[in-house]
Order: C-alpha cells, then structure tokens, then sequence
C-alpha cells in the first residue's frame, strides 16, 4: 500500500488549494442534531372502552346515518300561466283544504298540479335538490314533519304545497357495529395519547431549547447528527420539505441555533432539529479544505510512486517483445478478454486507455496505464483486429465514425459528470 509511507507537508497543501481554488466551492450547507419519535417509541395508552363510550359513539353512528337520509320531496304547483296571482292563491288554498278532509296528496297532485314531471308521479320531485325551486320552498322542506303538508308557499313559479316524507334509514344493530366502533374508539385513545406526549415533549424542547430533553424523556430515541446537510442532501428524515424549511430559513442564515417546534413528518413520525452551524455558499477556506487536499494530494503521490516503481518495465514494452518483459520482471496480467468500444463491459478509464493506445506489432503489447480510486491498472493491448472496418464501405465507415465521435462525446459528459459530484461535499 503506497499510501501508507507518503505525507504531505502544509506548504504543500497550501499551494495545491491556490492553484485550485476555484474547485473548492461550496453550496450552503448546516451541522444539525436531530431526534425522531414514532408512535412506536411511546409507551401504549389505555385503550379500554368502557360501555358508556360505545353507546354514545353508536348514537352518533345513528343520527349521522339519518341525518344523512335524503328525503322525499311532494309537491303541487299552482302556477300563474293561466290565471292570475289571486286566483292561483285561491286554489292553492282550495287544494289544501280538500287534502285536510281526507284527499290523498298524490290524488290532488294528478288532479291539479301544473308541474307536469310529478303530477304523474304522484308529486314526488324526482332528484330534489337545495336551491331548485328558490329559499322559501327549501324553507318549507326543511321544517315539515314526515308526511306533514305546507301551506300555500309562493316563489317565482307560482304557489307550492309541499309535502316531504322521511327515507327509510336501515340502521345497522349496535351489536353489529359493536367491534367497528370498538376499533376506532380504541384508535382515537392511542392517537390522542400520542398528540398529548408530542405535546409534553414540545414544551420541554421549547423551554429548555434542548434536544437531550425528548431523549431522557423516551428512552428509545436518542439525539442524532449530521454534518454539511444541504438542500440536495438525500435524507430520509432531513430531506424532507417541512424539514428542509426550518434548516434553510433567513432565521438560520442569520444566526439562530434554536431548537425547532415539533415537525411532522410525511410519515407520522414527529422530529425536533437544532442547527449548530451555518455555512454559507462560496468558496471553502484553506483551513475547511485541507482535508480534501490532503487526501487528493496522498492519492496523487502514491499513484505517482506506483507508476516509477513499473515505469522500466513500461519502457521495456516499446521496445521488446512482450514475452521477454513478461520473463524479466516477473509481471502476470489478468486475460480481460476481447472487446469493441460498443460492448461497455470495462470500466471507463480502463476502455479510454486501452483504445488510446496505437495497434501492437506482431509479438508486441501496447501498454499504458489508467488511475482508478485506490489503484493504478496497468493496461496491455495484445491485438487490434479491424477485419471489421476493413469490410465496411466507405458510407458505413462514416456512419461509423459518426457513432464513435457520439459515444465519446457522451463518455467526456459522463466523465464530466462524475467529477462535479468528487468535488461535491455531499455525495
């Protein structure tokens, strides 16, 4: 391990970062102590439902499903088309009168209404609905009892008696609804107990402006930390948006290292945060960027070690045959096997380099060499075969060139993709 022996001296470190500066920006990002309590971290509530309890929530099950039962709406119209107001009023009036001795309301609907969709149906208004027939006729519906008729009440069509007749509600028996409410009865008393502890403990945090309080409170969280947390940071706690605000506020920004208020997650699950630092975006200090350097620096010298250590050899491929360098510096190379630049089996830098190098003479490698993380790989080309290309028309040598400059131009986007995030803070 080359590393191990190398050191780096701070006068080098320093005239890395000035050469280099430029690559040390930084997004703005906070140091942040977090705590998390789920409904599992609290002790079970008592969830027992006494009998009292479920005949009053069965009652509410019963006055909601009659409340709401839609009822049937009757009524006659007298309008004033063929008459006019008085002596529509007069037989309005007449009208009721006669089902007061005993008419049925269907029987004088059919005889007299002057809405010809429910006369025939008896008066019944098929899909009544608030509003249809104006305040006064809702009026009129709202306060007659089941089977109760109105007065005359007269809106813009002319004179109504009205009639309504409760739906038939089919209640289920408590018995029925017993374990169902028993259920959510049971539900509500561990929710509420749940909102009542994330309450207590909010106090505590606010007070105290303290994140130690929750975990002494609940033995089974315990505070939590991260470091350079930014707004693109993949967190399954910090990266949420309800969080992220509170990180990210012009509060932050200016100076407040508050613990929050409770922060519900998408989840459930309920988390206190507490910035302790603040970086701005720009560009990193020496001081916060000496470790980075430090480590590029130590990668850097210890590749360069490498590749002294097996430079003669390297030399020796130009000029030998590859068996004769082989036997003479005792160096066995893994068989890659034969591949095209289309394949995509290497690893990038590995296919770059050995497509870089010239077509071997007969008995003679190619070889260079290609940096990966923690290693330097000593590529060999035994054999270039373009039996292929050979073979191809000058029209399909073109489109084929055309191919190859496409896919390097997506290896050199990708390529520099993969840089911008090494000099991420974040990866």
């Amino acid at each position: 391990d080359y590393k191990k022996n190398i050191s780096v001296t701070t006068q080098e470190i320093a005239a890395y970062y000035e050469q280099h500066s430029s690559t040390f920006k930084q997004v703005a990002s906070v140091d942040v102590d977090y705590v998390v309590v789920t409904p599992a971290n609290i002790a079970p509530a008592n969830t027992t439902v006494t009998d009292a309890e479920l005949q009053q929530a069965y009652q509410k099950f019963v006055d909601t499903q009659k409340s709401a039962a839609t009822p049937t709406v009757k009524h006659i119209l007298i309008t004033t088309d063929a008459r006019d107001d008085a002596a529509a009023q007069k037989l309005a009036a007449q009208v009721a009168t006669e089902i007061q001795k005993g008419t049925s309301f269907a029987s004088a609907a059919q005889k007299y209404s002057d809405d010809p969709e429910s006369k025939a149906k008896g008066g019944t208004v098929a899909g009544y609905e608030a509003g249809v027939f104006g305040d006064a006729f809702d009026k009129a519906v709202n306060s007659l009892k089941s089977g109760e008729v109105s007065q005359p009440i007269k809106t813009q069509y002319g004179y109504h008696l009205i009639q309504t007749e409760g739906a038939a509600v089919q209640v289920p028996t408590f018995e029925a609804e017993k374990a169902r409410l028993t259920a959510e009865l049971q539900k509500a008393k561990t929710e509420n107990a749940y909102t009542d502890t994330i309450n207590s403990l909010n106090e505590l945090v606010v007070s105290s402006d303290a994140l130690d309080v929750v975990a002494e409170e609940v033995k089974t969280v315990k505070v939590q930390s991260a470091n350079a947390v930014t707004l693109a940071t993949q967190h399954p706690v910090l990266s949420q948006p309800s969080v992220k605000v509170k990180l990210f506020n012009d509060d932050v920004k200016n100076g407040d290292r508050n613990a929050s208020s409770n922060i519900t997650l998408a989840n459930g699950d309920v988390v206190w945060v507490k910035v302790r630092n603040y970086h701005a975006a720009g560009v990193q200090t020496l001081e916060e960027a000496t470790p980075r350097v430090k480590t590029q620096l130590i990668e850097k010298k210890a590749f360069d070690a490498a590749k002294k250590d097996i430079q003669a050899a390297l030399d020796a491929f130009k000029t030998q045959p590859a068996a004769t360098v082989l036997a003479k510096n005792q160096i066995r190379f893994e068989n890659a096997g034969t591949f095209t630049r289309a394949d995509g089996l290497l690893k990038r830098e590995i296919e770059r380099a050995a497509f870089s190098v010239l077509a071997p003479k007969q008995g003679m490698w190619s070889v260079t060499t290609a940096s990966l993380p923690n290693e330097l790989v000593v590529v060999a080309v035994s054999n270039v075969n373009d039996t292929t290309s050979n073979a191809l028309t000058p029209e399909q040598l073109k489109e084929l060139a055309q191919l190859y400059q496409q896919l390097r131009a997506q290896q050199e986007l990708d390529d520099y993709t993969q840089y911008l995030k090494s000099q991420a803070k974040i990866k």
